[in-house]
């Protein structure tokens, strides 16, 4: 290989089936990564687009904190994803999304955050200059695709992990190269 390989493992929102299902394969085999968080104490993820009794997320509660905060122990990384992660709140107060985003999940889990991912994979156009005016070290967003590609990755299904082909969008960025898209 002529080009070193980096993987990342995101989760996005803090859904609790991400903690629930996917931390414990994680943990058990050694694999870091780094799950970004909305701070805010909504239940459900999205509810302002109908969802109700589903889609749960943390709410910092005090177990959401101590599970947090043991997450980080095991070695991975807490990064922000914003106050509201609202498509026409955000554009509104982007400092308050990258700033307080941040402010919060320190205060909570007594720890640097110093990582974004930009929300909708576009926000970037609108909070680009907030998220680093906010001191984060490096920001996760969408990039123009290259290609088109096809992998094998692994899916939960509620159960148990498959196997699953994922159509994705290949991007090179600064000779790593990274593929993003749905399964």
């Amino acid at each position: 290989m002529d080009t070193p390989a980096v993987i990342s493992l995101t989760f996005d929102d803090g859904l609790r089936c991400q903690f629930d299902k996917a931390l414990p394969t994680l943990n058990s085999d050694g694999l870091p990564a780094t799950f970004f968080l909305i701070a805010n104490d909504e239940a459900t993820h999205e509810s302002w687009m109908g969802h109700a009794g589903d889609w749960f997320k943390i709410d910092w509660r005090d177990e959401d904190i101590g599970m947090l905060k043991k997450v980080v122990q095991d070695g991975h990384e807490i990064g922000s994803h914003s106050v509201t992660h609202h498509p026409q709140k955000m554009p509104m107060h982007p400092d308050i999304e990258a700033r307080e985003s941040r402010r919060l999940i320190e205060g909570w889990l007594g720890t640097e955050v110093s990582s974004f991912c930009y929300p909708y994979y576009s926000s970037h156009v609108y909070l680009a200059n907030a998220v680093k005016n906010a001191g984060y070290e490096q920001a996760r967003g969408g990039a123009k695709p290259l290609i088109t590609e096809s992998v094998k990755m692994a899916h939960w299904t509620g159960s148990t992990w498959t196997v699953v082909r994922f159509q994705g969008m290949k991007a090179s960025v600064n000779g790593y190269s990274r593929v993003d898209g749905t399964y």
